[in-house]
């Protein structure tokens, strides 16, 4: 690997909390310690270079990818790798399925009464390349999860959030891209699922950090800023299901 062997930042305190990490012995021609989630285990993977080029859909759950990463000149590479390529897309018909999430926080207290509630809720809105809009993370939903570990990734890799996906979806819509929006096909249309995440964890390093920025914005300016019909109706139905139930907080699905 020479020169372009990579180093975790600080190999003594990678992440060991999720449930499923285990030892997975010693790298001994680097001298330190390797640890990988089981499913990278289970695909054999026992150096920390297997890992880092093992499949993408390992490298998501491995706690090595949660610390940034330098190599030898001292250039810091992004802590995990986005999913690349559609060949694990599923569709429905002509339709490309994709996945997002509104990802919140509540400042302050959540129990209190739902109007003092609004004003303290705020959401997180990416932007994109070429583009004066924001957006919420979302993405394609690939054959081996589900659309809410698709929804939490995409929050992962382009917001570079964890959470807690609260309730059910919000809803589902059908939309086209930002390359067809001009055509009457449904040719390069999207059907796509969108969630609320209850955001746990900020990371300062995330995949996409050079594609998106990412701003916490309050409800007001996120309708304000939604640039699209769809995306202000999930907005819409995010602050009903909060105003009803302002105390199911954190107890649905976990993202990685």
């Amino acid at each position: 690997m020479g020169a372009n062997r990579l180093y975790p930042v600080d190999p003594i305190s990678i992440p060991t909390f999720l449930p499923i990490v285990r030892q997975v012995g010693t790298v001994r021609k680097w001298g330190l310690r390797a640890e990988s989630c089981e499913l990278c285990a289970k695909r054999g993977f026992k150096e920390v270079s297997e890992v880092i080029t093992a499949a993408p859909g390992f490298q998501e759950r491995c706690p090595l990818f949660l610390k940034p990463i330098y190599n030898l000149s001292g250039i810091m590479s992004s802590p995990l790798l986005a999913r690349q390529g559609r060949h694990l897309q599923r569709y429905d018909k002509q339709l490309r399925l994709v996945a997002g999430c509104i990802p919140y926080k509540i400042n302050g207290n959540s129990s209190n009464q739902s109007g003092d509630l609004m004003n303290r809720v705020e959401v997180l809105m990416i932007s994109s390349p070429g583009r004066h809009d924001l957006i919420f993370p979302k993405g394609g939903w690939e054959k081996d999860e589900t659309e809410c570990e698709a929804a939490c990734r995409e929050a992962l890799e382009e917001a570079g959030v964890r959470g807690i996906i609260n309730g059910a979806e919000l809803g589902h819509w059908v939309f086209r891209s930002k390359s067809r929006q001009g055509t009457c096909s449904l040719e390069g249309a999207c059907k796509g699922y969108m969630f609320a995440l209850e955001v746990t964890e900020e990371l300062e390093y995330w995949p996409e950090q050079n594609i998106h920025g990412r701003k916490w914005v309050t409800l007001p300016q996120a309708f304000q800023l939604c640039r699209y019909d769809w995306m202000r109706e999930a907005l819409r139905l995010f602050v009903n299901r909060l105003c009803l139930f302002p105390s199911c907080l954190s107890h649905q699905i976990s993202a990685w």
